[in-house]
């Protein structure tokens, strides 16, 4: 009788700790890819390469999306620059995203 009280237990808390588990462990893969994106804005060479990219996160953030329109029209002197400040601010949205979702 014991036995199976503590199975039951056992198995119960199981239950509570496995779908918790997996969103702590999906949450982890989510950071990665959003890392993984960071990277590919790094590794750019070419004003439409990274338009091509930087594309995705247009509604996300008012300031990223002038800076992303500012890109398309840009001329190769302003690339560097426009890239660092679009990197930089991309990074912080989404720190602040991953933040709030630790809270969920």
């Amino acid at each position: 009788m014991q036995e199976k009280i503590i199975y039951f237990v056992s198995g119960a808390i199981m239950m509570l700790l496995i779908p918790m588990l997996y969103n702590k462990l999906s949450f982890l893969l989510d950071k990665r890819e959003e890392h993984s994106w960071i990277a590919k804005l790094k590794k750019t060479k070419e004003t439409s390469q990274l338009l091509k990219i930087a594309v995705v996160m247009l509604g996300k953030d008012k300031k990223l999306d002038k800076l992303i329109y500012r890109l398309e029209s840009s001329k190769e002197a302003e690339f560097k620059r426009l890239k660092k400040e679009i990197i930089a601010r991309a990074s912080t949205l989404l720190c602040v995203i991953s933040t709030h979702l630790e809270y969920y």
